[in-house]
């Protein structure tokens, strides 16, 4: 019994001391300001904009492309020129993507799933979780949480991306990671 116990309190130990990071970027002071909350709407950011732009954060992943921010890595094997964003009812926010040959791809945000909110003139965007299961050295299960916060800030679609990641190493030290990135896409329509 006293074994266990010790077993027990070692695997709490071990949980405490491999509990987490944290990472936030603050907006860059390079940028133009946010606009206060009272002359923000989410209407403003109905546009068309460049897939590519400028990423500022504490990890660089491989490319800045609004579309991969937004709705991930793995949904086009095709390069975006430019993103269309708009509501076309209530309720419901619209992501469309268009590429240099005509190739498209839409995707909806709707408040009825959770995944679309407008809440102090920002857009708020929820992906959906991913869980995967780890191999090799890192094995044990993991779930990956993302939410967007998009407004307009001049001539630019600013997006503030926060990560959450919960880990179950070895299927049972729980391990949490956050991290705020920010990043902005030129309209590519003049309003």
């Amino acid at each position: 019994m006293a074994r266990y116990s010790l077993i027990r309190a070692g695997c709490v130990l071990v949980a405490i001391s491999a509990s987490g990071c944290s990472s936030h970027s603050a907006y860059p002071l390079t940028w133009p300001a946010i606009p206060e909350t009272a002359r923000r709407t989410c209407e403003r950011v109905v546009g068309t904009y460049k897939d590519q732009g400028q990423m500022y954060g504490t990890r660089y992943p491989p490319s800045r492309s609004l579309t991969e921010v937004v709705i991930g890595q793995n949904e086009r094997t095709w390069r975006a020129d430019s993103v269309a964003l708009s509501f076309p009812r209530a309720g419901q926010f619209q992501f469309g993507v268009s590429g240099p040959e005509g190739q498209s791809l839409s995707t909806a945000f709707t408040t009825e799933e959770g995944r679309f909110l407008c809440q102090a003139g920002s857009v708020i965007l929820r992906r959906p979780a991913q869980w995967r299961v780890g191999a090799g050295p890192a094995i044990g299960l993991g779930r990956l949480s993302v939410t967007l916060e998009l407004f307009s800030v001049g001539d630019y679609l600013v997006v503030r991306r926060k990560e959450h990641v919960f880990m179950l190493l070895g299927f049972m030290v729980p391990v949490v990671d956050r991290e705020t990135n920010w990043y902005r896409f030129e309209r590519a329509t003049k309003v």
